[in-house]
């Protein structure tokens, strides 16, 4: 696998340097950002078409972006749907990296998931994980909507004990055990440590990491939608 560009972080927060296409009916959503001189339009695909909401998780919600886990706090949000959903590409763009993103030799009640990492030309890394499986490879070019996977189901219930942190405790009473882990970085970082399972373990938001409802539209009225 290639080597990319991570950034580590101490736990003060200090930087320490460094293919098919879904189906018509996926909802796509048009952006009209003003500028001086004209009006500039971007396209966006909901990732999760059979996803449980068409919502992503607010400040406060399970699954929000840098929710704190105790010990740890979310990096990404979650947007939750069956086993098996089709997972497609926001942004169109190319991938530059793929790999394990959760198993059992990480911690005992993970199942296998995949992730995937998506550059696009807004000079942003999507990194769309906790998949069952990868329709991809590195170097690929994606399409806004193409498909790139399926939600895997992240936790093992069989292997759950009591002193597993509360957090995981809570997904397994919301019954909500599959889902898309989604994050994003200002290219070209693709990762921050210390890191797990899309966890932060430190006490302040690394730089470039970015928080997705400032960047992606979200399912409401007022959103130009074409479906």
């Amino acid at each position: 696998m290639r080597s990319l560009k991570k950034e580590n972080i101490d736990y003060h927060g200090g930087s320490t340097g460094e293919n098919d296409i879904s189906s018509a009916y996926s909802p796509v959503i048009k952006l009209y950002s003003k500028t001086e001189k004209n009006i500039e339009s971007k396209i966006f695909h909901w990732p999760v078409p059979e996803s449980y909401s068409k919502f992503y998780p607010k400040p406060g919600e399970p699954g929000a972006f840098w929710e704190d886990r105790e010990d740890r706090f979310h990096c990404g949000i979650d947007i939750y749907a069956a086993q098996g959903a089709s997972v497609i590409a926001i942004e169109s763009g190319k991938v530059i990296d793929i790999g394990v993103f959760t198993s059992p030799q990480q911690n005992e009640y993970w199942n296998i998931t995949y992730y995937v990492i998506i550059k696009t030309s807004s000079n942003i890394n999507y990194k769309y994980a906790e998949l069952e499986d990868l329709t991809l490879r590195i170097g690929d070019y994606v399409d806004c909507g193409q498909e790139l996977g399926h939600l895997g189901l992240v936790i093992n219930r069989d292997k759950v004990k009591v002193n597993v942190p509360m957090y995981i405790r809570e997904i397994l009473g919301s019954l909500n055990l599959s889902m898309l882990h989604l994050e994003l970085y200002k290219a070209p970082i693709t990762e921050v440590r210390p890191y797990s399972g899309g966890n932060f373990f430190g006490k302040e938001k690394p730089e470039s990491l970015l928080n997705p409802l400032a960047y992606l539209p979200e399912m409401k009225k007022g959103d130009k939608i074409i479906v």
